[in-house]
């Protein structure tokens, strides 16, 4: 090598400081403490901005009584005595036990002389919440009335979850949204069918014969197996959450 070439690279090595190393931000170090708890592709899917604010108005009705819960079951069985021979009423539940594996969720659905004509139960996986959950089986309810809707037929859900029908009824880009989405599609097809459809709150544990039949459902859904791995981005908060606390 020339004097030359060795002059200029001494020059070189003394006047360039060396580059430092970026001090991590906020997000690199949230990343790093949950690597390996969480798998990004098993995560369920957000689409963000989905519901802009001039767009979240919802095709179904939900009607959540402010009676007490022994008013409302009587109020309901009234109806229900009432109600003409072409309505279909939709039951749901959500289960989870500690001696059970994940959750579990029923729904079943009977005619206008409350004889079964359908019935589902799943587990969706331990990786969700009861909480969240709940909007599943009304969902499946919805896609259901979908498959059987006609002009004339009349379609009454019920849930006996007060939380999960408010969530139905103001849609967001929170954990479950997809729920949320595929119960206004199929809702719009039920209406364009001509076939009225509402959302209805029922109390739990009250006698409502089609609520302890979804309860049953449920409560045997978490004795099998799951095919899920989906996690709900509430139940991974769950698990970040102590780690964020260290």
């Amino acid at each position: 090598m020339s004097k030359k070439l060795a002059g200029e690279e001494a020059r070189d090595s003394f006047g360039t400081p060396k580059r430092k190393r970026a001090k991590p931000i906020q997000l690199d170090k949230i990343i790093e403490s949950v690597k390996g708890l969480l798998d990004p592709y098993d995560l369920e899917t957000i689409q963000h901005f989905n519901f802009p604010p001039w767009k979240r108005d919802t095709p179904y009705k939900v009607n959540i009584s402010k009676l007490s819960k022994e008013e409302a079951a009587s109020l309901y069985n009234m109806i229900l005595f009432h109600q003409d021979k072409n309505t279909t009423t939709i039951y749901t539940d959500v289960s989870s036990t500690e001696d059970g594996v994940g959750v579990g969720v029923g729904l079943t659905a009977k005619n206008a002389s409350q004889q079964t004509i359908h019935h589902e139960m799943k587990n969706i996986g331990s990786s969700q919440l009861v909480y969240n959950g709940e909007l599943l089986p009304v969902t499946k309810e919805l896609q259901y009335s979908n498959k059987i809707s006609k002009p004339g037929l009349n379609f009454k859900v019920y849930s006996g979850n007060q939380a999960g029908l408010h969530r139905l009824k103001t849609p967001s880009d929170n954990p479950e949204q997809c729920c949320q989405i595929r119960a206004i599609r199929a809702s719009k097809s039920i209406i364009n069918k001509g076939a009225p459809i509402s959302l209805n709150w029922v109390p739990g544990h009250t006698d409502v014969d089609g609520n302890e039949e979804a309860d049953g459902l449920a409560k045997a859904a978490i004795k099998i197996c799951s095919s899920s791995n989906k996690k709900s981005f509430a139940f991974a908060g769950m698990i970040v959450k102590p780690v964020q606390n260290r």
